[in-house]
């Protein structure tokens, strides 16, 4: 095996740990090791995350292939069965490793010399800071074309955190009523990098597609749980992933401790409130800076990697967790 030459797995968890904690790790990875060569091997869409490695390093090469079927189901950044509980590790980063292969075969790219590098697929957790990863903004400059960009959750995992089809064409109507253009996310990723860029916000429920809207820098509006449940090994609120911990771009989001049903009025009227403080104006195509969530932001790095090493009374840091950040 020669370190030298490495070829990227797919990702195979859930799509917002891919665009929080996997595609910037693999930059920040390829950006600080003396590979002489990288292959990424992901779907088509995904070349959309690393157009910048792509563009400027020749080193660096996309091998495009089909989506990996893989036991189990999407879960952080590994699999689960029917019944919640993690499909073997070993297992998954098998047949992850026997699919590289094949696909850079069918690609006529050489591999039994090269370092085959998988997502941890334990739930490692990498702080969004820049010593950790680094992210890029992937807006792009186009007009708006939007007013709001629903984004449903269409997860296999915990259905009944999902919206039925009626719930959200009852939330469109209410949303037209009050003479909004409404449009659903594309599932392709690099439609849905153009839909962001276009849109004066996102909208829906916890889900990954809000997260790429963070580092599209189109402000979004989000529900789910309260900060009685917390999340990775960070134990961060939901509320906090969106407005802080997981937005490294500092943009602008607004959290609705909702619960996973909201009725659709309710959403509504968020929806309108947050388009008057926070959304895009409808005639300009740069992002919107919001101090608020910048220095919020900011604040969250200090904290982001270890809070309980911090030289502070507990009582002060957890202040600084649930008030601050």
């Amino acid at each position: 095996m020669n370190p030298r030459r490495q070829i990227i797995a797919p990702f195979v968890g859930e799509f917002g740990w891919e665009v929080m904690n996997w595609q910037a790790r693999l930059r920040w990875m390829i950006e600080r090791r003396s590979a002489e060569r990288v292959v990424i091997v992901a779907p088509p869409d995904r070349r959309s995350f690393f157009f910048d490695l792509l563009s400027k390093d020749n080193r660096i090469a996309f091998c495009p292939c089909r989506t990996p079927e893989m036991p189990g189901h999407a879960s952080e950044d590994y699999r689960v069965d029917d019944n919640g509980y993690r499909v073997d590790r070993d297992q998954v980063r098998q047949l992850l490793i026997q699919f590289t292969r094949a696909a850079c075969r069918q690609n006529g790219l050489p591999i039994d010399d090269a370092e085959i590098v998988t997502p941890p697929l334990d739930g490692t957790v990498f702080p969004t800071r820049a010593a950790y990863q680094s992210f890029v903004s992937l807006r792009r400059d186009v007009p708006i074309n939007n007013d709001v960009l629903l984004i449903p959750r269409k997860r296999a995992v915990a259905m009944e955190r999902n919206q039925p089809q009626d719930w959200w064409d009852s939330l469109t109507a209410h949303l037209a009523d009050n003479g909004l253009k409404v449009a659903v996310m594309q599932p392709r990723l690099d439609l849905a990098i153009d839909q962001l860029s276009s849109s004066r916000l996102a909208v829906g429920a916890s889900t990954g597609g809000l997260h790429l809207a963070s580092l599209c820098e189109c402000p979004h509006y989000v529900w789910g749980p309260g900060e009685n449940e917390r999340w990775t090994a960070q134990r961060i609120s939901n509320r906090q992933r969106y407005e802080t911990v997981w937005n490294p771009l500092g943009t602008a989001s607004r959290y609705d401790a909702l619960g996973w049903q909201p009725d659709v009025a309710t959403v509504a009227a968020g929806v309108l409130t947050t388009l008057d403080k926070l959304a895009k104006p409808a005639s300009v195509t740069a992002p919107v800076g919001r101090w608020r969530w910048r220095a919020r932001r900011m604040l969250a790095k200090a904290i982001e990697p270890a809070p309980h090493e911090l030289p502070l009374p507990w009582r002060v840091r957890e202040y600084a967790r649930m008030h601050l950040i």
